[in-house]
């Protein structure tokens, strides 16, 4: 049952995440974070919020993996965990901060057991990481970077997907101005790009994947919604093309290679 919340407390959120019974909400454009009552996400006391206030940038994306909850803002970010205190029960881990920030609200996700995002620091942006040991490792290559820092690319709108199909866990990156889908294969540790064909590559137009009743659904932002399904061959009735490049081959005198053939 979905129910609105109307209480004075209700500050507003962009996201909201559950963690031991607690629904945690940011406050927006501040570096506040405010948490319901347990197990009751309409019950909100105006005393129970916090700060992420190690530094002076303001919470843009929250998350929670393997019960800590990561709060991050445009250059830094925070883990939080469950201490039990009565009065306020999450405290600052080991006052762990992160010196890499989020670019967008909506450029994370949880991910082949850990947390991806796309990062920003006071030095620049378009670096993709992995939460490793609670340590930020870069997982994207200079390809990835350089389509995600091209001209026309408005990275404060970048969404992250991700889904799980025949032993391979993909995440992928949508963001204004991108011409195709980049996909990190989590169990390979590669990167493809993904794109439909219309008169040109374009980038994917569903944004976010959900699995529901054993089936993968994918939602755009025209409201279109649409099941996975590796055995059909089109997009929503639109065809389905595969191109295949690599790098260029040729002899060692520098003259060209010709193939009088390929076989598939």
């Amino acid at each position: 049952v979905l129910t609105q919340i109307t209480v004075a407390g209700w500050r507003g959120s962009d996201d909201v995440w559950e963690m031991d019974g607690y629904f945690i909400f940011v406050d927006p454009e501040t570096d506040q974070f405010y948490i319901s009552a347990i197990d009751d996400g309409t019950a909100l006391d105006a005393l129970d919020f916090s700060s992420a206030d190690s530094s002076p940038d303001n919470v843009l994306a929250h998350i929670v993996n393997h019960r800590q909850l990561i709060l991050f803002g445009t250059q830094s970010a925070e883990i939080w965990i469950n201490a039990g205190a009565a009065s306020f029960p999450f405290v600052r881990y080991n006052s762990y901060t992160l010196d890499v920030g989020i670019v967008g609200k909506h450029a994370h996700c949880d991910a082949a057991d850990t947390v991806f995002w796309i990062g920003q620091t006071d030095r620049g942006s378009g670096i993709v990481y992995m939460l490793t040991g609670n340590q930020p490792q870069r997982v994207s290559t200079q390809a990835v970077e350089q389509s995600l820092l091209a001209s026309g690319v408005d990275l404060a709108t970048a969404t992250m997907w991700r889904y799980q199909i025949e032993g391979h866990e993909f995440v992928g990156i949508n963001a204004t101005g991108m011409t195709t889908t980049w996909v990190y294969d989590a169990a390979l540790q590669q990167w493809h790009e993904r794109a439909e064909w219309d008169a040109g590559w374009l980038a994917l137009r569903s944004r976010h994947v959900t699995f529901v009743d054993g089936a993968h659904y994918a939602g755009d932002s025209a409201g279109i919604i649409t099941r996975l399904d590796s055995t059909v061959y089109t997009l929503n009735g639109r065809i389905l093309i595969r191109e295949r490049t690599w790098p260029h081959m040729v002899q060692d005198s520098m003259e060209p290679v010709s193939y009088r053939g390929v076989e598939i």
